[in-house]
């Protein structure tokens, strides 16, 4: 049976670089993002490579409604998903006295909410099969957030919170949850660098999942 990455925020070096990665073990690829064009270019790019079982599903990760019901349709046509990673992120440059407390919130939506509904969306198939794997791009701004950054270093910590309560909750033990801190520059060469972490994170037997990862490397990378 074909296994399913559900990839949310499929664009940018680190996702196009773990669509290959998943790819390349015979995964059903479903590449989530806002925009058509460049995830149908992705797909293309992909058959190119030799791994002809991509889709699309066009979902703003900050409308919570709508990955809910993104997920359920992929269920709907492929069943539980074997993998899902959340990295999507509103990334938005200001100081608090530079934004009205309404883009926090809506940042806040596409930096942690989506990942709790998508989360939420994905856990009970997962669970009544008794295995999966969530995987969550995080970044260097949970660990020292920035006022120049700062819808961005909320959404980070909290993404980082949410994990940690996943983590923590007995009920979903069968279910592997790690977050990963990029506290760098995401070149294409790092992100294969990262897509192979994913992998191995995905991969790794139960006994010694990792359940947070701090990522770093030269910003000029």
């Amino acid at each position: 049976m074909t296994k399913t990455l559900l990839l949310i925020g499929a664009g940018g070096n680190l996702g196009r670089a773990v669509a290959r990665r998943f790819g390349r073990e015979g995964f059903r690829l479903v590449l989530v993002g806002r925009r058509r064009e460049p995830l149908e270019a992705q797909a293309r790019e992909l058959a190119a490579a030799g791994v002809a079982a991509a889709e699309v599903e066009i979902c703003d990760a900050a409308d919570l409604g709508a990955v809910r019901a993104m997920v359920s349709a992929v269920e709907a046509r492929h069943g539980a998903l074997e993998a899902l990673v959340y990295n999507a992120a509103a990334v938005r440059r200001g100081a608090l006295l530079e934004q009205p407390p309404e883009t926090l919130a809506s940042d806040l939506l596409a930096n942690a909410g989506g990942a709790m509904a998508a989360a939420q969306a994905a856990l009970p198939a997962m669970l009544a099969r008794g295995k999966g794997t969530m995987l969550f791009t995080g970044g260097g701004l949970a660990l020292d957030p920035m006022a120049a950054y700062t819808s961005l270093s909320v959404g980070k910590c909290a993404l980082s919170g949410f994990v940690k309560c996943l983590v923590q909750d007995p009920a979903l033990a069968a279910v592997h949850f790690a977050h990963v801190i990029v506290h760098a520059g995401i070149s294409p060469a790092v992100g294969e660098e990262l897509a192979e972490l994913y992998w191995e994170l995905h991969a790794e037997p139960q006994h010694a999942w990792r359940t947070e990862y701090l990522f770093q490397r030269p910003w000029s990378a």
